[in-house]
């Protein structure tokens, strides 16, 4: 609502100033709404968050994905990070496991932390993939799961405490 007394509209839990196009406070969820603590809404046809209180991010191509990094996590991703996901998303059109536990299914009925981003598509199970984190000798934190009953997909890049919904159909 409109405070006539400070010109500052009220949004639930700050104050909005028009005339900066800033709120004059903080996000409340800190850095999980955005780099940008003091900023509006981002993209809304690209950013979900129904409660006001997470935010999901989908890419229908390495364009938008890493874009959706950038947004999402703060940090640009190399060129040989970018095809290790290429990699993990070849292998999961082609169905071919890279790694023992590639591809086998597994549901999500658990948080990792109290801060994830659980996957609650009422769908599942998902089949987990690995996406080779270059300088790391073991499987590492990033993965793609996909929903065996939607064929949707989403990468983690910390083992599930967050994630970006990607489309496969839009990576060659």
């Amino acid at each position: 609502y409109l405070d006539r007394e400070t010109g500052l509209h009220y949004n639930l839990y700050r104050f909005y100033d028009p005339d900066i196009g800033k709120f004059i406070s903080g996000d409340p969820i800190s850095l999980k709404g955005g780099i940008n603590l003091y900023a509006y809404a981002p993209n809304p046809l690209s950013w979900i968050d129904p409660l006001g209180l997470k935010c999901s991010h989908s890419a229908k191509n390495p364009k938008e994905f890493h874009s959706a990094i950038i947004d999402k996590w703060g940090h640009k991703m190399s060129p040989a990070e970018m095809r290790e996901v290429q990699k993990t998303i070849d292998n999961i059109k082609l169905n071919r496991p890279a790694y023992p536990r590639d591809g086998i299914p597994f549901e999500n009925n658990f948080k990792i932390s109290p801060d994830s981003q659980r996957l609650n598509t009422g769908s599942g199970p998902y089949r987990e993939w690995t996406v080779k984190t270059p300088g790391v000798g073991n499987r590492g934190a990033r993965r793609i799961v996909v929903d065996t009953k939607t064929g949707q997909a989403y990468y983690s890049h910390d083992h599930y405490d967050s994630f970006i919904e990607i489309d496969l159909g839009g990576w060659k």
